[in-house]
Parts: C-alpha cells; sequence; structure tokens
C-alpha cells in the first residue's frame, strides 16, 4: 500500500491556478547565437523519442535536488532522474511542450541537432542546451514538414538560475497543432511530478504574450482542458528566467519536509489544504482529530487524488489518521 501526502495549507481551491511562491519570474531580449564549438548530444543521429544522459559540468540545484547531469526525454523534457520512464516523481524542467522530433524524416541522420556547452569558469559556469532546426511530430504526422524552432535552456552554477533562449522559428501550421492544443510553447519547472496522476508539489510555466508574459503555477495538470503555456512561439532573442528565491538550500520553499517508506510528507504553512495521493483500489476511511480526541472531520480516500481542505478548524496541531484495512497510518500536522 502506498499513499503520497502532502500537507497544504492553501487559501485558493486546489484546481485553480496560484501566485508562485518559490521562483520568480523576469524576461528580457538578448541577441540568440548557436553554440559554436558544442559537444553533440545526439551523435549526428535521428532522434524522436530518444533518452540521453549528459553531464552538467558543475553541481546544480533543481528545487531541493542536488544534481551533477540530467536525462532529456520526450523530444525537450529534462530531469535529473536517470530513467524517467519509470521513476515515481519527476523534478523537471519543460523546455518546449511540444512533441519534438527530429526534421531528418529519412531518419538516416539529423536535419536536427541538439548539443551541450559549459562557458565561462568556476563559480559561475553555465550549461547551455540547444535544440536546432527541431521539427513537430503533430506537424510532421500529418505531411507538413516546415514546421521548426530553434532554442537553448541555460543552466547557471551558483544561482541555480533557468533561462530559455529563443532564436527563430518557422512556422506554418497552427499552435493548437503543434502543441497539443495548447496555446504555444511550454517552458517552466516542475516540483515532484508524479506520472502516475499528474500532480505536483508545485508546477510553474510562463503564459500569456510571449513578448512580455507572467508566471503562473498549479498543482495539479489533470483538470486542466488545455496544456499552459504562453500564446504561440516568443521571437528571436527572447529570453524567459525562473530564478529560485532560496538557492542551494536543502528543502526551498518547505518548513518540514522528510521522506519515509511508503509515504513523502511535506508541510507548507502558507496553505490550508490537505493533498493525499492514494494509489490503492480500496476505499479507505480518514478521521482527523484535534488534542482533545474531538474528531472534526472525517471522509473515505479513493484511488487517485483526494483534497481535504482545513479553512474551517482552528489554529492548532491536529492528527490525521488512516484507518487501512492493511495497516492504520497517523499524521500530526499543525494549523
Amino acid at each position: 500500500m502506498k499513499y503520497i501526502i502532502s500537507l497544504f495549507f492553501l487559501i485558493i481551491s486546489f484546481s485553480s491556478f496560484s501566485q508562485y511562491k518559490y521562483l520568480k519570474d523576469s524576461s528580457y531580449t538578448s541577441p540568440f547565437n548557436y553554440l559554436s564549438g558544442a559537444t553533440s548530444i545526439n551523435s549526428g543521429q535521428f532522434w524522436d523519442e530518444d533518452e540521453f544522459r549528459i553531464p552538467i559540468g558543475f553541481q546544480f540545484w533543481l528545487f531541493n535536488e542536488p544534481i551533477d547531469s540530467l536525462t532529456i526525454f520526450s523530444g525537450n523534457i529534462i530531469t535529473s532522474n536517470p530513467d524517467p520512464d519509470n521513476a515515481q516523481y519527476l523534478n523537471c524542467i519543460v523546455a518546449n511542450g511540444s512533441d519534438l522530433i527530429d526534421r531528418d524524416t529519412s531518419m538516416n541522420g539529423s536535419l536536427s541537432p541538439i548539443s551541450r556547452q559549459v562557458t565561462g569558469t568556476a563559480p559561475n559556469r553555465i550549461c547551455k542546451i540547444e535544440w536546432r532546426n527541431a521539427g513537430f511530430y503533430n506537424a510532421i504526422d500529418l505531411g507538413e514538414y516546415a514546421d521548426s524552432i530553434n532554442f537553448q535552456i541555460w543552466l547557471y552554477e551558483t544561482s541555480n538560475i533557468i533561462e530559455a533562449h529563443f532564436g527563430n522559428s518557422y512556422q506554418i501550421s497552427n499552435n493548437s497543432l503543434l502543441f497539443d492544443d495548447g496555446p504555444g510553447v511550454w517552458f517552466g519547472a516542475i516540483d515532484s511530478l508524479s506520472l502516475m496522476t499528474s500532480d505536483s508539489r508545485i508546477s510553474y510555466f510562463f503564459t500569456g504574450n510571449p513578448s512580455s508574459p507572467t508566471l503562473d503555477s498549479a498543482f495539479s495538470f489533470a483538470n486542466m482542458i488545455a496544456p499552459p503555456g504562453v500564446n504561440g512561439i516568443p521571437t528571436s532573442g527572447m529570453v524567459y528566467r525562473l530564478t529560485p528565491k532560496a538557492q542551494g538550500a536543502v528543502n526551498t520553499g518547505y518548513s518540514q519536509s522528510f521522506e519515509q517508506e511508503p509515504y513523502l510528507i511535506n508541510y507548507f504553512n502558507e496553505y490550508r489544504l490537505i493533498k493525499i495521493d492514494f494509489f490503492e483500489n480500496e476505499n479507505t476511511p480518514y478521521s482527523i482529530y484535534d488534542l482533545n480526541g474531538k474528531i472534526v472531520k472525517e471522509g473515505s480516500l479513493s484511488k487517485g487524488l483526494n483534497l481535504v481542505h482545513t479553512d474551517a478548524f482552528a489554529s492548532g496541531m491536529y492528527l490525521l489518521k488512516i484507518h487501512s484495512n492493511i495497516q492504520k497510518e497517523s499524521f500530526k500536522f499543525i494549523k
């Protein structure tokens, strides 16, 4: 049996978007320059759903995780996990949000090189990852081969800043086709994405006008009508930046965090919501008690995402008990 329990004391409803808490955003313009003398990632070979494991060249903090290497999968998703297809949770960077593919439809070589380069000197190096002349699978699948995009992801040593740099693009097909019914390019970062439920601790993404975007956040993608993103493809020279508010620190943004199999528990003092991802088919009752032993709330957990609101609770300590037929578990939390 596995519960993944995160305690969020959230003022807004779970399904809505919220202002970001632990990353801040900015955007600016800077001439886009292709990498010169970079190391090939795809080694001149056609790529589609391939996975590439690459070194960063220095230690980088992705949320509360120190990493020195990355995996690129699904064309443009970057994660620290060496085996993302079998991972339960992923910290990841969404570089583009589309299903990208090499434009060499003969599959005999590559017309869309992916490369890597580290510039600068310690402790201020930058790891740059470039997608050049990348194609869009959805368009190519319908016989439209002209659409292409050029962009880079920059990871900064010490500051742990993440940037997306956009170059020239060529677009024939509409945004809905290229970006899987989304409005356009999706650049952002996701803390602890569950591949089973599409939920996360927190997810950040740029939205709105691609020339002056805003940063939004969400906890779940399961109930979204369409994927997030800016409206269209940013023009050449646009740069989107994510800067951690607390850099290089364990438990960034969390008041308390620890793991104990089979649980992952996180406390956020700002929120008024308990989020429970439940991975058993059985319906399991739960109860919440105050310090006097009085039941203040009870209900039943079903498989998938469960939300328990605590807005009506008085300030104090509470005990959440999960009454499983297999094992009974208790968790203390403070509102």
